[in-house]
Formats: C-alpha cells, sequence, structure tokens
C-alpha cells in the first residue's frame, strides 16, 4: 500500500508505475482507523519519496536507511521522484551505497 497525502501525489505516483489500487489518500494527517481493512501484499513492498531534492527533505537519511534495510536482504524497493539542488549528488550518494538494485532516482516529473 502507498499512502499519498494528496490526489496530485497520487496521480504523480500512478504516472510513474504505481498500481492506482494500492494508492490510499490520505490529507495530511489521519487516524489509523481510516486505513482500517488494507493490507499491504506480502509480496511487494515499495516505498515512493515524491518531492524536492535536498538535504533539508531527509532524503539522503532515506538512502542510509535503505542501505540497512539492504543489510538484512529484505529487498524493499524505493522510488524518488522530484529535482532539487542536491539530485546529482543524491543519484552518486545511491551509487556509493550499493544500492542501484533497490532504489531509483527518477528525477523530474512534468504534470
Amino acid at each position: 500500500m502507498c499512502i499519498a497525502v494528496s490526489r496530485f501525489t497520487a496521480e504523480t505516483l500512478t504516472k510513474n508505475g504505481v498500481s492506482a489500487s494500492k494508492i490510499f489518500v490520505s490529507g495530511n494527517g489521519t487516524s489509523f482507523e481510516k486505513l482500517g481493512g488494507r493490507t499491504a501484499e506480502l509480496k511487494e513492498y515499495d516505498a515512493v519519496f515524491v518531492g524536492r531534492i535536498s538535504r533539508e527533505k531527509g532524503v539522503f537519511d532515506l538512502v542510509k536507511i535503505w542501505r540497512k534495510l539492504a543489510d538484512r536482504n529484505l529487498g524493499f524497493r524505493l522510488i524518488i521522484i522530484g529535482s532539487g539542488p542536491d539530485l546529482r549528488e543524491l543519484r552518486s550518494h545511491v551509487k556509493r551505497a550499493g544500492l542501484e538494485r533497490l532504489v531509483t532516482v527518477k528525477g523530474a516529473c512534468s504534470d
């Protein structure tokens, strides 16, 4: 399951290959009761970051977390969508971490 904070974010996710049936639009903040009955498929663990690519957004920390998940052989995949001042550095960071197979950096997406 993928939780989107807006319909726009959900549309961006579907344009980038995420199945609409796996997206839940919650808005900014939601109660977990509203998520009741929705479960992730056990075969697939994907996460998506959509936003400006800059250190203050925490995207570099996300890559460090993904390295720890990869060390446990969990096979989770991450897609990073966006542009910003640190995009080139982020791509290098992913490569240095040896995560090219698990982390895809898409870059900017047009509307």
